[in-house]
């Protein structure tokens, strides 16, 4: 905690960095890579070329050099949609009363406090469902901005794909078509498949029963091994007890039934599990904007914080919030229904 103002303001931003993030898949899954942003607007440089090549063999004691090509890029400009809360804190929430599950009175820290959590849990909330408007809708709501639905689609021109399967008829090439959404996701991601670790395919209730009811995968359980190291979701297990997950031909399939990631009971979407450093995903943080101190510390996750009224001693705890979350490669990500 760090006091500024005379401890007329306390900045408690920092208090909630090493929580963890319990069934937030997206965020679990560490794909999106964050970087603050000192202004209300983000500009970036979006680099068009994204083609893999090689090197020709030249004469070892000879003169020539080859030379390589230089990647274009489009300049982009996306205003921070902003989200702030407020929260009061007087004597008539505290005074009299017993702190829960403690034998004690309760005190002004105690209602701050949980304040600050509730705060936390909407902003983390937010911080999902706009991960997920980037990754299966390629949009992101931005009201009170020069663009009110930012269309991730149109603004790089790359479509999101889509495959169908019929997962319930026994007709299906289940392995060929599986295999088709890879080749897809793969050659969508040209030279940034080099840093894809896995491709994960979140799904609605009904979409995953039916993977997990057809012929062909439940032969394959026979043979699976559940605790393989590579399994992702594994890793997070800790963090995400309630989700159901499985591994089918190089893919894993996780179930979703969150309303913040809005997927269709009967919707898939595949898509590669990128590691933060390839630049595909980014999630970006804004300034505070509501108090002049704050606002000089420039972007970050979150801001949480708490007013002292100099002349009554009341408190309110303020949280602010600027968030944008990108995906650069729409047409990597492969909508599936299960239909024929």
């Amino acid at each position: 905690m760090s006091d500024i103002n005379n401890f007329v303001v306390s900045d408690f931003s920092t208090i909630f960095e090493d929580r963890q993030v319990n069934n937030r898949l997206l965020q679990a899954l560490g794909m999106f890579q964050f970087e603050a942003v000192d202004q209300s607007r983000v500009n970036f440089d979006y680099l068009i070329n994204n083609k893999q090549s090689t090197v020709e063999a030249v004469a070892r004691y000879g003169s020539e050099f080859k030379s390589s090509s230089k990647s274009k890029a489009s300049l982009h400009q996306f205003e921070i949609p902003h989200f702030a809360l407020m929260d009061s804190v007087t004597p008539e929430d505290w005074q009299g009363k017993r702190a829960p599950g403690q034998n004690r009175p309760m005190d002004a820290g105690d209602v701050v406090a949980q304040y600050l959590v509730n705060h936390y849990d909407m902003f983390e909330d937010t911080i999902e469902k706009y991960m997920a408007d980037a990754l299966f809708r390629g949009i992101q709501n931005a009201p009170y901005t020069q663009e009110s639905v930012i269309d991730l689609q149109v603004e790089f021109g790359l479509n999101q794909q889509t495959q169908n399967i019929d997962w319930s008829s026994s007709a299906t090439d289940v392995d060929s078509a599986t295999d088709d959404i890879q080749i897809k996701i793969k050659t969508a991601l040209g030279d940034k498949v080099r840093m894809m670790d896995k491709v994960v395919c979140v799904a609605g209730p009904q979409y995953f029963k039916a993977v997990k009811s057809n012929a062909k995968v439940r032969e394959a359980f026979t043979f699976v091994k559940p605790y393989e190291p590579e399994n992702i979701i594994h890793n997070f297990y800790e963090v995400l007890p309630g989700v159901q997950y499985f591994d089918y031909n190089g893919i894993m399939f996780v179930m979703t039934t969150d309303v913040l990631h809005g997927v269709g009971s009967n919707d898939a979407y595949y898509f590669p599990k990128m590691r933060k450093e390839s630049g595909v995903f980014k999630h970006f943080g804004g300034p505070a904007s509501r108090h002049a101190d704050m606002a000089m510390k420039g972007g970050q996750r979150y801001f949480q914080y708490q007013l002292r009224d100099p002349k009554w001693a009341n408190l309110e705890v303020v949280g602010e919030m600027g968030i944008v979350a990108v995906n650069h490669l729409p047409n990597i990500v492969v909508k599936s229904t299960n239909a024929a």
